[in-house]
């Protein structure tokens, strides 16, 4: 397992970059001119998929370990050494190939449903009027035919990939699984500590980036309100939010401020869900 020392983000970045524009190339070259996204076989998706689930496991993994250290910070003390470290690592490795495979499936689902949609859209390419048959000077047909010219694509296929594969959406995946290996940095100790029957909590911190309706909703309540929703944040594109471990009774904790003593009603979280038109 890699160190939380040695990975960087940036790096990562640079990597995950390269990654891309191989992926880019070789659908590219699979759809042919004029480009069909039918012609991209199965295995090369399975490959994606399979590369792209080894570079998150990177990034889960690096971001993960980082998050570990911060929310494992004093855990052995305050459980009286019942949660060791090696046991923690071992629960954000399964956490983090966990994730990195849903990931993966997700973005290559994604991929080629954009690609889909995006040739079935392109107009129909003009079709080449037949030139008029080569004469003689007699008027009789020559011997030769001029060739005929295949119709143009409209679209060409670079055009098409570069439409799918931007910085954009690079950076999009880059931070919300970074998020997402936060969160399960802290979901790691709450596993741990649950199976060794601690009274543990896992709580929703709102974040400082400019959010949506929902996750105001979540701020200060624990995953027994949340956990059918979602495994915690991110809950959407670009979200910002983080989860914190908590030790000690509900009581103590509603005391201190750290968790609400009352959370909103189910039905406000839905009807909030419904307003986001998420799919959660």
């Amino acid at each position: 397992m890699a160190t939380a020392t040695r990975f960087s983000k940036q790096e990562f970045r640079q990597r995950f970059s390269r990654l891309q524009a191989k992926h880019r190339r070789l659908v590219m070259d699979a759809m042919g001119n004029p480009p069909d996204h039918r012609n991209v076989p199965k295995y090369l998706w399975e490959q994606i998929e399979k590369e792209e689930a080894a570079a998150y496991l990177i990034l889960m993994t690096g971001v993960g370990l980082q998050s570990l250290q911060i929310h494992s910070r004093g855990v052995e003390r305050k459980t009286g050494g019942a949660i060791t470290q090696v046991e923690l690592r071992q629960e954000l490795q399964r956490q983090s190939i966990k994730r990195a495979r849903w990931a993966a499936r997700q973005t290559t689902a994604t991929v080629r449903r954009k690609l889909q949609q995006i040739i079935e859209k392109l107009p129909e390419p003009k079709p080449t009027p037949k030139p008029e048959p080569a004469r003689t000077p007699a008027g009789r047909p020559a011997a030769e035919q001029r060739p005929v010219e295949k119709p143009k694509p409209a679209v060409k296929p670079e055009e098409i990939v570069d439409r799918i594969w931007t910085p954009s959406r690079r950076d999009r995946i880059i931070d919300n699984e970074s998020v997402a290996a936060v969160t399960n940095g802290a979901s790691t100790v709450v596993e741990v500590a649950k199976k060794k029957k601690l009274e543990v909590f896992h709580i929703w911190r709102l974040g400082t980036c400019q959010h949506c309706e929902v996750c105001p909703l979540l701020d200060r309540t624990d995953e027994s309100y949340w956990g059918d929703v979602t495994s915690g944040p991110p809950l959407h594109v670009n979200c910002c939010c983080m989860t914190v471990v908590e030790f000690g009774t509900r009581e103590e904790l509603v005391q201190s401020g750290k968790l609400l003593a009352r959370f909103p009603s189910e039905a406000e979280l839905l009807a909030a869900i419904r307003r986001s038109g998420w799919k959660l």
